[in-house]
């Protein structure tokens, strides 16, 4: 009884001992590992519609597309951010807006406003473009992820009664 003990324990030794030999490819790669990255997130970020709504007095309010800015991790300084509005055919303009350090999701209210309309469109359409991002302490973040298409929205927006 105490030999078959012997030899198992042996097989087990030999056993572990082999699984410490280096075999090509068994190791892990962290050379290429992912930037750190800021992007839209949100439901329909690729064909958004924003009806607009007449308040009492008759005036155009806009609806609001809610999309979520979010990063790969939490980032130990504020994050400096530009995206700009791009109406197709006409004009564009540019928000600034400052990401909180230590979190992972900020809310942003996508909104048109009743001069992005040329005179006597119904609607509109354009696209929602991260244009860029740095931390404070001067690293750029990368735009999108995986790839770029993360950093834009494409949205059509109404006049009320359209």
């Amino acid at each position: 009884m105490k030999i078959r003990y012997i030899a198992c324990l042996i097989i087990v030794i030999a056993m572990a001992f082999q699984s410490c030999e280096k075999y090509h490819g068994d190791t892990l790669d962290f050379s290429k590992s992912l930037p750190n990255y800021i992007t839209f997130s949100g439901d329909d970020l690729d064909s958004a519609v924003l009806n607009g709504e007449k308040d009492g007095l008759g005036k155009y309010v806009a609806d609001t597309l809610e999309v979520d800015l979010v990063t790969r991790m939490n980032l130990v300084s504020a994050v400096n951010y530009v995206y700009t509005y791009q109406i197709d055919g006409g004009s564009s303009s540019d928000v600034q807006g400052i990401y909180p350090a230590e979190v992972t999701s900020q809310t942003l209210k996508i909104a048109t406003s009743a001069d992005m309309f040329p005179q006597g469109a119904d609607s509109i359409s354009g696209k929602v473009i991260l244009k860029s991002a740095s931390e404070a302490n001067g690293g750029n973040l990368t735009l999108g992820y995986p790839d770029s298409t993360g950093a834009v929205i494409i949205f059509v927006a109404h006049r009320p009664g359209s």
